[in-house]
């Protein structure tokens, strides 16, 4: 009898074919941080939240039928802290709105990675700091709300980039300099 002899396509060294399987390990450590970080029993709305069932099912995280996480709604919520650097983690979010909280520090830069969101509210709160230049990297973004916090230096000049921007609010705050010419540019 011959012997049967099968060639493996995709050695241990290449890539697997087809999307990067998302980590729900990682998004819950990010949604946890969330809770630990902006003190999350002191939360108005706080249910299921660091429950054993899945994170959503935890109040104001919304999820895609595939359990992505794509909105994270906690406007008026009595957060108080720092949003964590883990939030970029969350390719998949849409939306953040979590103003009309007493969030403070600055507003993290990796938030540029997430650069599937369109909707960034974080407006009323005390953020600190400039603007993230690496908020221009989130080219899906159509509506930045950060206006009343304590935001100072430069508009970012590539606030520019984004092409989908339709709405930007910075008003109230503490910002320094001219209007970024490249924000002129821009068609919505």
């Amino acid at each position: 009898c011959g012997e049967l002899l099968w060639h493996n396509p995709f050695p241990s060294s290449a890539p697997s074919p087809g999307p990067t399987p998302v980590n729900y390990a990682e998004i819950r450590n990010a949604l946890v941080t969330l809770y630990e970080s902006t003190n999350g029993t002191g939360w108005i709305r706080n249910t299921n939240w660091l429950s054993d069932g899945q994170f959503c099912d935890w109040v104001g995280v919304e999820c895609s039928s595939e359990r992505d996480v794509i909105g994270i709604h906690m406007e008026n919520n009595n957060m108080q802290g720092e949003l964590p650097t883990e939030l970029g983690l969350l390719s998949t979010l849409d939306i953040l709105a979590i103003d009309a909280n007493s969030i403070r520090g600055a507003i993290p830069s990796e938030l540029g990675l997430v650069t599937s969101m369109r909707y960034m509210y974080i407006f009323n709160n005390y953020f600190s700091g400039a603007i993230p230049t690496e908020l221009g990297q989130l080219k899906m973004l159509q509506e930045l709300s950060v206006s009343y916090n304590d935001l100072t230096g430069p508009l970012p000049s590539e606030l520019g980039l984004l092409e989908n921007l339709r709405d930007i609010k910075v008003y109230n705050n503490h910002l320094t300099g001219v209007i970024p010419s490249e924000l002129g540019l821009l068609e919505n």
